[in-house]
Formats: structure tokens, sequence, C-alpha cells
């Protein structure tokens, strides 16, 4: 592992992730984990993007500011992700059904906002379907066997702590300690805030927490013709790699 003085790091961590996909609990646990285990120092910390591309300009940012690990809805930039680039990286792509994270999605922005239900599902729609599109096509795209892990959200719902353990293990192969990560699991497993559904809640959005994550609440949208006819045209673009956008666990 790299030494927190050491100037160009050996290896740079990023999570990509759809929403509502559990990254904030995913990431607050391997953050005790590694600060259990002393590893990276300061690096142990994350470097937040939004929603935009993670370039270069991201990425030298970063490391002027001892970060070493990256999250948030992230597109690839082929100027970092590519053959010859000059840096070493592991990648976690996080996925979700489109519909079921659109559920999510709704039911978390109807707290914070007085908007009927519908005008926020198209919201969702307008700001988010291009998104998953370029996600899904784009990381599949750079990723490589050895540099990067696809998980889905199902899985994470079915096993929690054999997510997060799977997900450890490829960043830190070398360093993989149980007791450590079953520690931090059950720490927030267990104290995982949950805020009220009433609007006006203190914290930050993205960190206030509504509702369990339940599998397949989206299906509702596959008997509205609107949906339909999204999901329609979001295959044409490129059936073979996004037909799982769709698809429900049996």
């Amino acid at each position: 592992m790299t030494s927190p003085n050491t100037e160009t790091p050996e290896t740079i961590y990023f999570m990509a992730c759809k929403p509502k996909t559990g990254n904030t609990f995913v990431r607050r646990v391997l953050q005790r984990y590694w600060g259990r285990l002393g590893l990276r120092g300061e690096n142990s910390k994350w470097g937040g993007v939004g929603q935009k591309k993670i370039d270069l300009d991201i990425v030298r940012h970063g490391l002027r500011q001892s970060v070493r690990s990256f999250y948030g809805h992230l597109l690839p930039d082929e100027r970092v992700f590519n053959p010859a680039s000059t840096f070493s990286f592991r990648v976690v792509i996080l996925e979700r059904n489109l519909w079921d994270s659109m559920v999510s999605w709704v039911d978390h922005q109807t707290q914070f906002e007085d908007s009927p239900r519908e005008k926020i599902e198209l919201d969702f729609v307008l700001e988010w379907t291009r998104f998953f599109l370029d996600f899904s096509i784009n990381w599949r795209k750079f990723s490589r066997a050895d540099e990067s892990l696809i998980l889905n959200y199902d899985d994470f719902l079915a096993d929690k702590y054999g997510y997060i353990k799977s997900l450890a293990a490829f960043l830190d192969p070398e360093t993989l300690d149980e007791d450590a990560l079953r520690e931090a699991f059950e720490h927030y497993d267990k104290n995982t805030d949950r805020a009220p559904t009433v609007r006006g809640s203190v914290g930050h959005r993205s960190d206030v927490k509504f509702n369990v994550g339940v599998s397949g609440r989206g299906r509702e949208y596959r008997t509205n013709p609107i949906y339909q006819k999204i999901e329609a045209h979001l295959l044409d673009q490129a059936p073979e790699q996004l037909e799982y956008l769709f698809r429900f666990p049996d």
C-alpha cells in the first residue's frame, strides 16, 4: 500500500455509482475499516465528485489534497482510463435497475420538495436517463477485468456484508482483515441514521435515508406507456449493453 507521503501513488481508487445504489453506506464502512487498519492515513477519506466525468483535473486536484479515493455519479474520461495512462487505478462500478432507482429517488426527493410526485418522476427521467445510458456503455468500454469490479444493488440487498467484503478484497486484496471489516460493517449496519420522513430534516439530503432498499418496486413503470417508450428508446441505443438495466430479479 502506498504511503501517504508518496508523491505519486501506486493506485487510485474510484467508486462510480448510479443514484440510490448504497454508495453512502458502503463508503462509510470502508472508511472506518481502512482507518482501523491504519491504511492510507489521510487517504482513507473520499473526494466527492458529483455528476461529471472523472477527468485529469479532478484526479490531480485530489492528489494535491492527499485524496486517493473518489466517489460519485462518475463517467470515465479516456485520458485517465486507457492503457497508456500514467495512473494505476481500481474502479468499483455500482449498478442498479433504472426503474428501481427511480422509485427510490422519487421517494427520497418527496421528503424535500413540495412538487407533485409525477413532476419529480419527470425530473428524474430528464436528468438521469441519459446518465444511465452513458454510465453503462462507457464504464464497460473502459473497464478491464483486473482493474474493475461491477456490482449490482440487488446483490447488496441479498448479502450486504458479502457484497462489501468482495469490494474490500478487490480494492486491497493483500490486507483484507475480516475481523476489522466485520466490525466496521456492523457499526454502520446497526447505527445508520434513518431520518424521519418529514420535510426540513437536518443534514445534507444525500446523507439522509428514508427507506430500506427494496428490489423490484420499479416494476410499476413497466405498465406505463410513457416509460415503456423510454425503455424501448434506450434499448434501441445499445440493446446488448443495456438490457440488464431493466431486468428485475426472478
